[in-house]
């Protein structure tokens, strides 16, 4: 990958993605210093362990010895012994095979918006897709660029209070445009959070997790946690060298680079849901008004919200918190949350070629009614389980999540343009 790297302003991942290491090339003093974080983030954890008497526990001496296997997985993609072996799970890929283009076309002066695909690895496309279907060989300036999977689900998930008065296209450029960053990876937008996927922007392009624009106090700043689980579970559960490196990509959050459409399929065994806890005593309190509503109109209020949110309103009240979490009302909530709320993103996208198909193969496999059309729509369908499954086990789904996040940031930017608001030089609206 060369200098000239640009990144989808959604994703925020280059046109040709192709991680495969988290650290890169970092002098001795750097390697030491996180090496001394993993060190204090784990040591803790599988001390605390060690009483169980788990035969795969290390020693304390021993833990040192573990931590640099891990800290060599995070540094190269090849062990010692010299075998090529990449950390990278299958699903990653090359996300960017075709996208959406906003450039000028064959010296045209106004930008327009056109799929393409044949990256250059300078910062341009060459082939845009013609109205009869076909691949033509163009000249192209690319201003900026999105994922076409994510310009699909733009158009499904945008939720905007009118039409655009020219063009969808058009008007998608003139928001995108006010915020463009003017940096290096000039074609992100400035006004939007794209998370620890920052990290992996370098100045040479994004070879690695850990980009060589970010500095080691950022990285140590990353790392900031209370423990690093993942890596922690895998050494109590006896993995040891190479084997550790899918626990350590699962510390670094490696999932933003996971494709978007791997829905989790059924595993084996007690399907896990969701607990909460319930007040069993009567609860006498001050009358409140929504709690005088009738249980279907407050799911259907609490739907309005994020899941976090409702459960942060259940909190407010004992009573309340007993009629939300209970499993028929919390199957109810998620499934209108599902269909129109903000789990949206776990339905399948029409607009993407054999999206609803793959999804469907992966969603039969949690129930027994293997002809339904639409799974997640099914009263017999155990949503409570598969919904964890979705946050908690597949990096697929926390990615598709954070798509999500990141048009409904670009939808705020939009509504706010449609609202008449100028635009000032830092794409704030004034």
């Amino acid at each position: 990958m060369g200098c000239w790297e640009i990144y989808c302003f959604i994703t925020g991942i280059a046109a040709a993605s192709g991680v495969d290491s988290i650290l890169g090339v970092r002098d001795e003093d750097d390697i030491d210093k996180i090496k001394d974080k993993l060190q204090e983030l784990t040591r803790g954890l599988v001390e605390k362990l060690v009483a169980t008497q788990n035969p795969n526990l290390p020693l304390r001496d021993e833990l040192d010895i573990l931590l640099l296997d891990a800290l060599t997985l995070l540094h190269t993609k090849l062990p010692s012994d010299g075998d090529d072996y990449s950390m990278a799970p299958d699903s990653w890929g090359t996300i960017c095979d075709e996208v959406a283009v906003f450039g000028t076309f064959d010296g045209d002066e106004e930008p327009t918006l056109r799929i393409c695909n044949g990256y250059d690895a300078y910062g341009g496309f060459y082939r845009v897709l013609g109205e009869d279907g076909e691949w033509n060989t163009t000249n192209v300036e690319v201003y900026t660029f999105l994922d076409r999977k994510c310009w699909c689900y733009l158009q499904m998930w945008l939720r905007l209070p009118r039409a655009p008065k020219i063009s969808w296209g058009h008007e998608l450029w003139e928001v995108v445009a006010a915020g463009l960053s003017g940096s290096w990876y000039e074609n992100t937008h400035k006004k939007l959070n794209y998370g620890v996927i920052c990290f992996t922007w370098g100045t040479q392009g994004q070879d690695d997790f850990i980009g060589d624009g970010s500095s080691v106090g950022e990285i140590l700043e990353y790392m900031c946690l209370d423990t690093v689980p993942h890596l922690t579970e895998a050494i109590c559960a006896g993995l040891r060298g190479r084997d550790l490196g899918p626990a350590v990509l699962a510390d670094f959050e490696g999932w933003i680079f996971e494709a978007l459409d791997i829905w989790p399929v059924c595993p084996e065994g007690k399907l896990v849901t969701p607990t909460f806890q319930f007040f069993r005593r009567p609860f006498q309190g001050q009358k409140s008004t929504f709690l005088a509503l009738p249980l279907e109109l407050m799911l259907e209020i609490l739907s309005r919200l994020s899941l976090s949110e409702a459960l942060e309103v259940s909190s407010t009240c004992k009573r309340l918190r007993n009629q939300i979490v209970q499993e028929g009302s919390l199957t109810t909530l998620v499934r209108g949350m599902i269909q129109d709320g903000d789990l949206q993103w776990i339905q399948p996208c029409s607009l993407v070629e054999n999206e609803i198909e793959k999804a469907n193969a992966a969603l039969i496999t949690w129930f027994d009614d293997k002809n339904c059309a639409n799974p997640l729509q099914s009263h017999s369908f155990p949503i409570l389980p598969f919904l964890h499954a979705c946050f908690l086990k597949s990096g697929s789904m926390k990615n598709r999540h954070r798509i999500w996040r990141m048009i409904k940031q670009l939808e705020r930017q939009w509504i706010a343009y449609q609202k008449g608001k100028e635009i000032d030089d830092e794409g704030e609206k004034l």
